[in-house]
Order: C-alpha cells, then sequence, then structure tokens
C-alpha cells in the first residue's frame, strides 16, 4: 500500500484528551477500505469500545474514535477526519473488498441499491434532504450540488452520464452509508468533538505523515498493549 493512502484509526479518551491509534492490520496505517471492512462488524461505538478491552487496550473513560489521513491540497498537506462505520453500515463489507481488489464494478449492484436507497430517503425525507445539503457531512461538495439541482427530479438519473463517477468513487460510497448512519442517530452530534479533534491535528499530522518512522526515538512513551490482532497500540497524550 502506498504510503500516502495510509489511514489511521484513533481512539481519543474523551474526557483526558489523549489518544492511541488502533492497529487494524500489521503495518503502521491502513487502507480505509481494511479500516471499514473490520469496524463494521461491531454493532457500535460502546460495542467496538468494549471488544478492544478485551483484546487489551486500555480504555478508563469513553472513547471518540475516528479516522484521519492527510491529503495535498494546493501543494500543502492537511489532515482529513472521516467517521467509523459500524454495522449498520455493513453494505460496505462487499465494496471494500472488491475494491481493495481493483474490482469495485463486479459489486455494481450493491452500489447501484446504496445510492438507490440513498436517493429515496432525500426525495422522501425533507429533513433528511436539509441534513445532506445543510449539514456538515463529509460528502464530496460536487456531490452535493449534483443534489440541489435535482431537488424535485429524479435522483437516481445521478448515477449516469457524466455524474457516472459517483459509481467508481470508494470513499463517497462509504460516506453516503456514514451520512445516512449519522442521521439516525441523533446522539452521533460532531460538534461535541470538534474542538478536541482539532487541539490534536498537529501531533497526529506528525505521526500520520508518510516520512514518519514509528520506530523512531520520540519524547512520548509507547505503551505496548497485547492483544490477538493488536500489538502495541500507540498512547499519546493529548494537547490541550
Amino acid at each position: 500500500m502506498s504510503k500516502a493512502n495510509r489511514y489511521f484509526l484513533i481512539a481519543r479518551d474523551r474526557l483526558t484528551n489523549d489518544f492511541q491509534i488502533i492497529p487494524v492490520t500489521d503495518e503502521y496505517g491502513s487502507s480505509l477500505e481494511e479500516i471499514d471492512s473490520y469496524t463494521t462488524d461491531f454493532l457500535d461505538e460502546k460495542d467496538f469500545q468494549e471488544k478492544l478491552s478485551r483484546k487489551g487496550f486500555s480504555f478508563a473513560n469513553p472513547n471518540d474514535f475516528y479516522i484521519v489521513t492527510q491529503v495535498k491540497r494546493g501543494g500543502q498537506n492537511y489532515l482529513n477526519q472521516l467517521e467509523v462505520l459500524y454495522a449498520d453500515s455493513r453494505d460496505i463489507q462487499e465494496v471494500a473488498d472488491r475494491s481493495l481488489h481493483k474490482r469495485m464494478e463486479s459489486s455494481i449492484g450493491l452500489i447501484h441499491q446504496i445510492y438507490n436507497r440513498f436517493f429515496r430517503l432525500l426525495q422522501q425525507r425533507s429533513d433528511f434532504y436539509d441534513f445532506v445539503v445543510f449539514g456538515d457531512t463529509n460528502l464530496y461538495k460536487e456531490f452535493v450540488d449534483s443534489l440541489t439541482d435535482s431537488r424535485y427530479e429524479d435522483l437516481s438519473q445521478v448515477q449516469h452520464g457524466p455524474k457516472r463517477w459517483i459509481l467508481e468513487s470508494y470513499i463517497l460510497i462509504r460516506n453516503v452509508l456514514e451520512t445516512e448512519s449519522r442521521f439516525r442517530d441523533p446522539y452521533r452530534d460532531l460538534r461535541r468533538d470538534e474542538s478536541f479533534r482539532d487541539a490534536l491535528k498537529p501531533e497526529l499530522m506528525k505521526i500520520t505523515h508518510k516520512d514518519y518512522d514509528p520506530n523512531q526515538i520520540s519524547f512520548f512513551d509507547f505503551d505496548s498493549l497485547e492483544g490477538d490482532e493488536f500489538d502495541g497500540g500507540e498512547k499519546h497524550p493529548g494537547t490541550r
């Protein structure tokens, strides 16, 4: 996997703002598909934390789980944050597997189902439409703009012609599922975590950089946590 495409699953302690990286593979950083395939086996955030604890991770307080990666825009690197998918988004598992093997076209039927359900919700629920168009989601602006242009039309047509790219974008497909999931759960209000996540960005920018060596000597103490497939989640103090 290219280092430029590394994603990291973060567990942030909501009380202390300390954080640790949860390893999903044996490598430092994973693909987004690997993370999604893993987390969608868990019911929700609470279930995920409980089962990680059984595997050797130490959590004293409730955690905020999210995903980060570095992206380059205008010659500068930025930290992009994504939300974790859980079992209610399990449709992504097949798409993730095919995406990893460069065969997403073999899941085109399922991808159509995902978009058609999303478009029906937009047409039938004005509150969902407002959430997507005016809310804070991880959907591409170009995609959202195409929806506002078609408010009272057959939105399924967005899947065809010049907009066919949406069928080939793994990150958009998974963010469509994440948007639906967050809409269904009124308690998943990201505003409560936003400022605390922002405080961690400088440190996360450093340790997720493509040239960062996780084995180098650091000012931080890394706790070696033993578990089945988890060897050494890296624990860092927050920067508040």
